[in-house]
């Protein structure tokens, strides 16, 4: 009676390594190649989500009234019920259209400079007005991109540890100066940040000199029925751009806490109250469980936004992405398991008369059986794990080559350092997972036993008197 290991090997001596050599090739190419796919789009997806964890509000709740302190702390508390909270960020917001101006200077056909003023109407937006707080600046730091290169490095009024953005948070809160000081500020300079998409409305590509771009709310009366209290003495410059994830909802604007309470009552000296809340939890996951929670508690007082909502749209696209590479493996692995069985009929057909002989000296059906099978698990095993290999493979050579500096690539042909300009901005593969792993293995098995069982079945019922009258 042979083992394991002896009866795969007889079965390759019986059915051949032309055979193996074929099915292990086509497992390991197909699986190595799309597993090297599913890990960089599985790459996008970690990018994806770093980007919008890290760049935007967890759990962010706006309210139809105004709140006062003691009713802000209610709020956080009950979300402290539900999720652990990294810090919390409040202020007044509203929904809005509004104008946007832009003041250049280009060089006309005759070579001549003229100025040009650039008039738009934007989409509806949200201006937000956030208290100022160390944590919150903190964020705000790797969110803002100061339009002012020269100077970002100068800056020292903010009280955070220095990068280059640190201008940006700055000017947004105006060097952070004192309340009593904000009217005489606001009288003249009221500044916000926009996401660049916002450009595409509004640049001209042919513009050489362009001041600060400036928008005007033309809605501040929306959820405080307040008295609009814009005019064009009263133009927002936009000093920074906001550099998050952009969803297909109202665009987001953000200002200080002051200006926009400036914006809604005249001054900054009235009482504080706020609007709008914006939750930054410890495990950003819970945040739908969060938001279902406080919508059962405030119901139409409040609207919500988490981010697993917000972005939906992008998630379901590479969510898509992974089922359709998913699908072209389970369709190209059926693909190898139909050659397989189509192999194994026929090796049957040519082995009948050794097949016959075996069988005549007493070797069981079960044997036959486990001839055809084991050669079928066993190349579906290593192909898998030969796949699995040179996922890796590509994937740190991938990786390797989007590195390497450009000066390395100079003495190649003009075809490589094309090839390494355009991967840039590829992130970094992802391994998809033990679990995904054992998943594809599981199936690659289950594929090969099915292939091998009906070849398997014809082998071992071979009526072995019938079977040696053939030559």
């Amino acid at each position: 009676m042979l083992n394991t290991f002896e009866t795969i090997l007889f079965s390759f001596r019986l059915v051949g390594i032309r055979y193996a050599l074929l099915i292990f090739l086509s497992i390991s190419l197909t699986l190595g190649l799309l597993l090297f796919a599913q890990d960089v789009l599985k790459g996008y997806e970690k990018s994806l989500l770093v980007k919008i964890i890290g760049s935007t509000a967890h759990v962010a709740v706006l309210f139809t009234t105004k709140l006062n302190n003691s009713e802000t702390e209610s709020v956080v508390t009950e979300v402290k019920k539900h999720a652990s909270i990294d810090f919390t960020a409040k202020g007044l917001g509203y929904f809005g259209a509004s104008n946007i101006s832009i003041d250049g200077i280009k060089n006309t056909d005759d070579n001549d400079w003229e100025h040009e003023e650039l008039k738009s109407q934007s989409p509806e937006v949200f201006l937000k007005g956030m208290v100022y707080t160390k944590e919150y600046a903190k964020y705000l730091k790797k969110v803002l991109i100061s339009f002012d290169q020269e100077n970002q490095q100068n800056t020292s009024k903010v009280n955070i540890a220095q990068s280059p953005d640190v201008s940006s948070v700055e000017k947004i809160y105006i060097g952070n100066n004192k309340p009593e000081d904000w009217d005489g500020l606001l009288t003249y300079r009221k500044p916000v940040a926009f996401p660049p998409s916002l450009y595409r409305e509004i640049i001209d590509p042919y513009i050489k000199i362009v001041d600060y771009l400036f928008i005007q709310f033309t809605e501040a009366e929306k959820y405080f029925g307040t008295g609009n209290r814009l005019n064009d003495k009263n133009q927002f410059v936009v000093v920074s751009t906001l550099n998050t994830p952009v969803s297909d909802e109202t665009i987001p604007i953000v200002t200080a806490y002051e200006t926009i309470k400036y914006l809604l009552n005249g001054d900054t000296k009235s009482a504080d109250s706020y609007n709008y809340l914006e939750f930054f939890l410890l495990d950003p996951m819970d945040a739908t469980k969060v938001s279902n929670e406080l919508k059962l508690i405030y119901k139409e007082n409040v609207q919500i936004f988490a981010w697993p909502d917000k972005y939906a749209s992008e998630m379901a696209i590479i969510k898509g992405f992974h089922l359709l590479l998913f699908s072209v493996m389970m369709g190209t692995g059926i693909s190898i398991g139909l050659l397989l069985s189509s192999l194994l009929d026929i090796t049957v057909r040519r082995k009948r008369r050794q097949l016959s002989i075996l069988l005549s000296m007493g070797a069981s059906e079960r044997f036959v059986l486990q001839i055809f099978i084991y050669y079928s698990l066993y190349l579906g095993f290593v192909g898998f794990v030969a796949g699995v290999l040179l996922a890796n493979i590509l994937e740190y050579s991938l990786w390797f080559f989007i590195n390497i500096n450009e000066s390395v690539l100079a003495k190649y042909p003009y075809v490589i350092q094309q090839l390494h300009m355009e991967i840039q901005g590829i992130p970094k593969p992802v391994n998809i997972g033990l679990y995904n792993y054992l998943t594809i293995l599981s199936i690659v098995l289950l594929i090969c036993f099915i292939s091998s069982y009906g070849s398997a079945i014809e082998g071992a019922k071979i009526n072995p008197i019938e079977g040696l009258k053939e030559s």
